[in-house]
């Protein structure tokens, strides 16, 4: 499935999404706060989708989008962000918002819209090519032997 990262302070909210996403079968990666999310994001592998808090301390998600922003590897990440306030659209430029408190239905749908068969696509395109073929020509009477 997909590779996601849940940036949350909140613990019990982390635990939740995270069980609930590795549950559907998304690998889960997971950050206490900002700061904690762009060293992993900058360490790789990249995420399919982020799902950020915007208010965290020590770096906010404010601050985390302006990084991602800014860094021409990071800024075509997919971002959903997590908010229990009301968030003005330009605030978070076109970015999915899903609002506290996080049901968990919601929060699958969500991914599974974001996350659809168009990742493991991308993922599989951008990938280095795999031969199946040996270098030296098959033998056709090869394929009914046992």
């Amino acid at each position: 499935m997909s590779l996601l990262l849940v940036v949350d302070d909140e613990q019990s909210l982390r635990e939740m999404m995270v069980y609930a996403l590795t549950s559907e079968g998304h690998e889960v990666v997971q950050a206490e706060n900002g700061a904690v999310a762009l060293r992993l994001l900058k360490a790789g592998p990249l995420p399919d989708l982020v799902l950020l808090d915007l208010t965290m301390p020590v770096l906010s998600g404010y601050e985390v989008l302006a990084a991602l922003r800014a860094d021409p590897i990071l800024s075509s990440l997919p971002i959903v962000v997590l908010t229990s306030n009301e968030v003005p659209r330009d605030e978070v430029q076109g970015k999915a918002v899903l609002h506290k408190p996080i049901e968990e239905r919601e929060l699958l749908e969500l991914v599974r819209t974001l996350c659809g068969t168009d990742v493991a696509l991308h993922r599989a395109m951008s990938s280095p090519p795999v031969s199946f073929l040996a270098a030296s020509p098959l033998d056709p009477g090869s394929l009914h032997r046992r």
